[in-house]
């Protein structure tokens, strides 16, 4: 009896040191890139920017709708590369109600053009690349939408 117990409680022990380590590989990889976290903060700025504010303009809001599908891409691929999992895209800053739709399309390709610059920071993590790349041509794709807007 003493030794099932003695294997059980190995069992446990080895158990929860797996945990843990597996927990402390997944939380230094998401802390490693705080680059993808700062993109990830822009592109969700970006993206309440466009949410709303273009009135009766239905073609500017289809613009924005497209340009909004193509970050909440590059937000989910860039999640990915950062070893994080946070389903919440609609999560974004507060956002200036009165602010113009111009100004809006100005704030928003800042924003995108400083989340593709964070995205494009040097990647040693082999599993992490190809995630990256998608996220950066999704910033890439929403950037071409909002110029073409400006324009």
């Amino acid at each position: 009896m003493k030794q099932k117990k003695g294997n059980i409680l190995t069992h446990c022990l080895m158990a929860l040191c797996s945990l843990l380590f597996a927990g402390a590989a997944t939380q230094a990889h998401a802390t490693t890139h705080p680059e993808y976290l700062h993109a990830i903060h822009d592109l969700r700025h970006a993206r309440g920017l466009l949410q709303h504010g273009f009135g009766s303009d239905v073609s500017a809001e289809k613009v924005a709708n497209y340009a909004i599908s193509e970050i909440d891409d590059a937000i989910r691929y860039l999640l990915q590369a950062a070893g994080t999992d946070d389903k919440n895209l609609d999560k974004v800053p507060p956002i200036d109600a009165d602010l113009p739709a111009k100004g809006r399309w100005h704030q928003a390709l800042d924003l995108l053009n400083k989340a593709h610059q964070d995205a494009s920071a040097p990647e040693s993590d082999a599993a992490a690349l190809a995630a990256e790349r998608s996220g950066v041509q999704h910033i890439d794709k929403a950037i071409q939408i909002v110029e073409g807007a400006i324009k």
